[in-house]
């Protein structure tokens, strides 16, 4: 007779436990109130300090410039959806107790291989990072899955570890789950591979995703911050035009499987979630109505950011190619609103200072 566990379902506020059948398979997760949620992650400040590696200074993760720019978008977020939870979560944070998760579980699971579409979270031991990006065509409509910019192929990053993986299970992380299809789309990956994935480890998931996750897996789901009624997810850094890892990546579709497209030196386009470039109405859950507003605010962040960067690098001009070497993170912001691209050689601060005038 197969051992019947349950789902600990821990209510934040009062912690009660409701037992539900599921089987043989154990998932923890933090249940919250049926209150419409807004999720806003946090992690431009290691964005920004990451340009360090091409020899840039930069203000440090926790500036009190990221502090401002934070508290200016939960604020207007929170006015958006009074009736919602705002949930503020630094990726830095979520990303440590995720790996703690993952590192008490690994040695149980017979040394188990971490793998982790999260670039903050790998390990130092049987771990590996799949860099895979959702990639979306000229009108930002999604298209498919595919790598990170200057990456391999997702093939290729599997083959890199499978030999090792399929000696033993995978315990798979990923920072959030919203509709739970990238989730999904690695599992069917690594199953291609022959590799068995034992546990999911989010740092938080929507209901539906959730839902859609245990459609098709069967294995043990862990949830840090648990699972809510989501409105949106996003990220502070899409908001912030030349942040490493801004936006919507560009793309085309080759078989099954989506590519970025890069300027004949390599450089690659993504998509702001602000105007002039994207939809924040569609694609941020922004009121139509304060779009032109909400806009202006990112883009004058924006603009004090980069000033402030080129005043740390001796009044340095930063051409748009001079801060586009970042791994995986280097994207020239274009819109889907226009059929021009900015030249690489535009200096950043002039190209942002270029949508002033408008009425976005």
């Amino acid at each position: 007779m197969p051992i019947i566990n349950m789902i600990k379902v821990e209510l934040k506020l009062d912690w009660q436990v409701s037992p539900v059948l599921l089987g043989e398979v154990y998932m923890r997760i933090k249940a919250r109130p049926d209150r419409p949620c807004y999720i806003l992650t946090h992690d431009l400040g290691d964005r920004i300090e990451s340009l360090r590696c091409l020899g840039l200074s930069t203000p440090d993760y926790d500036d009190d410039f990221y502090q401002i720019f934070r508290s200016g978008l939960e604020r207007r977020v929170q006015s958006f959806h009074p009736n919602a939870e705002l949930k503020n979560l630094s990726v830095r944070g979520l990303s440590e107790k995720m790996w703690a998760e993952a590192v008490r579980r690994q040695s149980v699971a017979g040394n188990a291989v971490i793998v982790s579409s999260v670039n903050d979270v790998s390990s130092p031991s049987r771990g590996y990072i799949l860099e895979i990006n959702r990639i979306y065509n000229f009108r930002g409509v999604h298209i498919g899955f595919g790598p990170r910019p200057s990456n391999f192929s997702l093939n290729e990053q599997i083959q890199a570890f499978s030999r090792v993986a399929l000696e033993h299970s995978v315990i798979l992380l990923e920072d959030g789950a919203g509709s739970g299809k990238t989730v999904i789309y690695i599992l069917e990956l690594l199953k291609a591979k022959g590799l068995h994935v034992s546990t999911i480890i989010l740092g938080f998931s929507s209901k539906k995703g959730i839902e859609a996750i245990r459609g098709v897996f069967n294995g043990e789901i862990v949830t840090i911050e648990g699972v809510f009624e989501v409105i949106d997810w996003m990220p502070d850094h899409d908001f912030i035009p030349f942040a490493p890892n801004c936006g919507r990546v560009f793309g085309v579709k080759f078989g099954s499987e989506a590519c970025p497209i890069y300027t004949h030196d390599g450089l690659a386009f993504a998509v702001p979630y602000i105007r002039p470039f994207g939809d924040p109405n569609a694609w941020a859950t922004i009121p139509e109505n304060e779009v032109g507003e909400f806009s202006h605010y990112c883009l004058r962040q924006s603009l004090a950011l980069f000033v402030r960067i080129e005043e740390m690098n001796g009044n340095k001009h930063l051409r748009i190619r001079d801060i586009m070497g970042v791994h995986s993170g280097g994207r020239i912001p274009t819109s889907i609103y226009s059929e021009s691209f900015p030249h690489p050689n535009t200096r950043v601060t002039d190209y942002l200072k270029s949508f002033s005038h408008l009425v976005l």
